[in-house]
């Protein structure tokens, strides 16, 4: 019984209200519109869509005729600027490296007059024909392999040495120098220094530095666009008010984002597209008048630029998932210059690390067709190569119209049967059970690979398949491959110092400061006793020269040398730097334009036999810091005096009459400089160890604001 002073208590339940969700002001994205995000499939960068109107397409068009017109007169002045630089300082030519590549240009362009005129072609005015060029390049190479095994026959002991290092395609670029310059000088047997003499190579240079500055304009833009458009990374109140539950779903790029304000944007015309191609054309304005091309690619001249262009492109195209067209530039940078292979690897473990073998596996593919198509003439010399190189190709043909329908009769039956039995069949003939087996391994993937792929991987099944039938055909049936052992491998050993001129780097400070040797031995480890018996030297074997490794065992330990020290480091530290550009990508971050600088700086502080001029790679890809902060534009800048001043150094004499063309006041400063920077060797290689620990931490970190990865 209740009474006045009870309470009554209501037991029913109130209702439960949703509680409401109050959008957080997010940092705009600069935008007058929202824009729409694709990223259907994981690891793929972002695709921008933005409506486009007739105040946006008039606005960009302005701007793209602006900068065209910008882009017109500097070039041309460029250009007037790289030949007189040439005519104007012919007191630091460096003429050994010249005088080398003409001749061995000229060398092969004489080995196709013999063989043309032994087949009856009859001299004129017009030049050798190309298929006289393509065998004189084969022969030059066999050549020079074949002479030093024959002294290697006669020096038990002792390693091969080619008189020349070139690989295939800088060698086919001095014979075009050659054959150019014997039209306007028929009887021109040696290089003489004059414009003329040398016209070709520095066009070749120029048009490579206009390849490089239009490669890291592409590069730059699309990671700072690419940063703009990319939704933010949640902070600390974004994480209180929606919830974790909200932020690892795909509606965080959905929230509503408010955006610009009319007057930030009167023609359409969105900042991030303008900030976006203005520090991309700034970019190429940097490489284009970058310092280090202008003296080393056109004073001295030399031919380190040639695989920039073609590096920077690599990187660009895989950034826009177009990793075959990445492979393909990679393979023929590396076909100019080999030391593209000490940085191509950072690519590789990019898609590695980012956990996207699809994109490895056209890398790798795109790779091995360049490769190998430039040096398909030597490997490919037999009718017996070439016939199973076109039977694998035709296979893989006849397989094509049934993995497009999708149909397994049998009529495909018997035409897989037919094709495979005949790319089998030159593979049984060697009696080889290795060979059997390969070739099992190549009708594999000829029929059983397309069913195994999209539709859309066609086109790469089909180079696959050509790769591996170029790569089996010169193994089995009279492949060469000297142009290997002469391009890539006789480099690594042909000088066996520390150090080639004046570099500052941590080998310099080393062997000029305490005396250390290539080949010192730092440290000896244990190791289980198999490795110790699979490396033991020979005691047959004539005991190693001075200049040659010496065993990797030592007094039954495994010795580390300084070679083997500083190749181990700088593996460790570009794989670090690799999987930091896979985070960066994913996470749209421009820090990504930091990671691929990074090995470039570190190859040079830290390996051994490194000529004064390596630094020049570092200093060219280090423009795309722009993109990054003004922080990283001013470090390009220091690398960019770092590389300059050691190239002047080696290219100055300190003879006064070397300057007597000059007024005075400029010979002295010349002579001035040439002390400074003598002086400062080695003590340099420190703050080059210091500026490439820089550069490896600005790699591994993140900015501060940074995107969301990619939806997976």
């Amino acid at each position: 019984m209740l009474t006045e002073d009870d309470t009554i208590i209501d037991l029913k339940p109130e209702p439960v209200r949703s509680p409401r969700v109050v959008p957080v002001p997010l940092r705009p994205i600069e935008v007058d519109v929202v824009p729409q995000i694709d990223s259907e499939m994981p690891g793929k960068p972002p695709r921008m869509r933005l409506p486009i109107g007739r105040n946006r397409i008039l606005a960009r068009g302005a701007l793209l005729l602006a900068m065209l017109c910008i882009a017109a007169v500097l070039g041309h002045w460029g250009h007037v600027l790289r030949d007189s630089l040439y005519e104007a300082f012919p007191m630091v030519r460096h003429h050994g490296d010249i005088n080398n590549a003409f001749n061995q240009g000229f060398r092969v362009n004489m080995i196709a007059n013999e063989l043309a005129t032994g087949e009856g072609w009859i001299a004129t005015d017009a030049p050798v024909p190309w298929r006289y060029v393509r065998q004189a390049m084969v022969k030059r190479f066999d050549d020079a392999y074949d002479d030093a095994m024959l002294r290697v026959a006669e020096n038990p002991g002792t390693k091969p040495n080619f008189d020349f290092d070139y690989v295939p395609l800088r060698l086919l670029v001095a014979t075009l120098w050659v054959r150019d310059v014997r039209q306007e000088f028929p009887n021109a047997t040696n290089w003489q220094d004059g414009f003329a003499f040398t016209r070709f190579m520095l066009h070749i240079n120029t048009a490579l530095g206009a390849l490089t500055a239009i490669a890291m304009f592409l590069l730059v833009r699309h990671w700072v666009l690419r940063r703009a458009m990319a939704p933010t990374q949640p902070g600390p109140i974004a994480r209180m008010r929606y919830g974790v539950a909200v932020l690892k779903s795909k509606v965080w790029s959905t929230l509503p984002v408010p955006p610009l304000e009319p007057a930030l944007s009167p023609l359409g015309v969105q900042p991030p597209t303008v900030k976006a191609w203005a520090l991309g054309f700034i970019a190429a304005l940097l490489v284009w008048f970058e310092p280090n091309i202008l003296v080393e690619s056109h004073i001295w001249p030399q031919w380190d630029l040639w695989i920039v262009p073609f590096f920077v492109l690599a990187v660009w195209l895989a950034s826009v998932n177009w990793w075959f067209a990445a492979g393909l530039s990679l393979g023929i940078g590396a076909m100019l210059k080999g030391q593209m292979l000490f940085g191509a690897p950072l690519l590789f473990l990019w898609a590695i690390f980012d956990l996207r073998p699809g994109a490895l596996a056209r890398l790798m593919t795109g790779f091995a067709t360049s490769f190998l198509a430039i040096a398909s003439p030597w490997l490919v010399q037999t009718r017996e190569a070439a016939g199973l190189l076109l039977m694998s190709l035709g296979a893989a043909g006849v397989i094509v119209p049934f993995y497009w329908m999708k149909r397994k009769s049998w009529v495909f039956g018997v035409i897989s049967a037919v094709a495979g039995i005949a790319v089998l069949t030159p593979f049984i003939m060697t009696r080889n059970w290795n060979a059997i087996g390969l070739g099992l391994g190549l009708v594999t993937l000829i029929l059983a690979g397309p069913w195994l792929l999209p539709r859309r991987s066609s086109g790469i099944w089909a180079t696959a398949v050509g790769c591996v039938a170029i790569t089996l055909a010169a193994v089995y049936w009279g492949g060469s491959a000297s142009w290997w052992q002469i391009g890539f491998g006789y480099g690594t050993r042909h000088y066996q110092a520390m150090t080639m001129g004046p570099p500052n780097n941590l080998a310099a400070v080393l062997t000029n400061s305490y005396g250390w040797r290539l080949y010192d031995p730092v440290v000896s480890v244990d190791a289980p006793e198999w490795i110790v018996n699979r490396f033991q030297r020979d005691p047959a074997m004539p005991p190693p020269s001075p200049d040659d490794a010496p065993p990797f065992v030592q007094n039954g330990q495994p010795v580390v040398t300084v070679k083997l020290l500083t190749t181990t480091i700088y593996v460790v530290l570009l794989t670090l730097c690799a999987f930091a550009a896979a985070r960066h990508a994913r996470r749209n971050d421009p820090r990504f334009l930091v990671a691929i600088t990074a090995p470039w700086v570190i190859f040079f502080a830290v390996m051994v036999q490194m000529h004064e001029r390596y630094l020049f790679w570092a200093a060219v890809i280090a423009t795309c810091g722009i993109g990054v902060s003004l922080g990283m534009t001013l470090l390009w800048g220091v690398v960019s005096a770092m590389s300059v001043a050691m190239i002047v150094n080696c290219q100055l004499s300190s003879d006064p009459n070397t300057y007597l063309r000059y007024e005075p006041w400029f010979a002295n400063t010349l002579l001035n400089i040439n002390f400074v920077f003598e002086r400062a060797h080695p003590g340099l290689g420190w703050a080059m160890v210091l500026l490439a620990c820089i550069y490896l931490y600005m790699a591994v970190t993140s900015s501060r604001k940074s995107s969301l990865p990619v939806a997976a």
